[in-house]
């Protein structure tokens, strides 16, 4: 003997209303990750162009770009 299946009730406007509201909530939270994403994926890549050009970290004037070029006190200027 084959049995039918019960159907589901149909839902409610209560019901539709609310899944449309988490459907909303998950695709802005999905919009906030993706921004958030790209605001790192943007910071990441100035600190590598800044660290390529040897503008970041920490320096002393002698291992610099210079080399200790130009640092003269004025006083010893004449």
């Amino acid at each position: 003997m084959c049995f039918k299946k019960p159907k589901m009730p149909a839902p409610t406007a209560e019901e539709l209303a609310a899944e449309r509201e988490l459907k909303q909530q998950r695709e802005a939270l999905k919009a906030q990750l993706a921004s958030e994403k790209a605001e790192a994926k943007e910071r990441r890549t100035r600190e590598a162009i800044s660290r390529a050009s040897g503008s970041y970290g920490f320096r002393s004037l002698i291992s610099g770009r210079k080399g200790g070029q130009g640092f003269m006190a004025r006083g010893l200027l004449g």
